[in-house]
């Protein structure tokens, strides 16, 4: 029973840590991701709002840049 306690004391930290760590990495890709969602569609709204007038092609083109 001391060497199961032992070996949970030694692997445990250390898989709790690794899955610790890719939880922040995918919960950063997933923040990046929603800024820079965010972000396009304030652009979109921004040209639509900017050249009322223009065919949808034009917009697209005025968003992206």
């Amino acid at each position: 029973m001391e060497i199961l306690k032992d070996i949970l004391v030694l692997f445990l930290p250390a898989f709790l840590s690794v899955l610790a760590g890719k939880l922040l990495r995918e919960k950063e890709k997933a923040e990046r991701f929603y800024k820079a969602l965010a972000l396009a569609e304030e652009a979109v709204l921004f040209v639509e709002d900017a050249f009322p007038d223009s065919p949808g092609a034009e917009k697209l083109k005025k968003a992206i840049e």
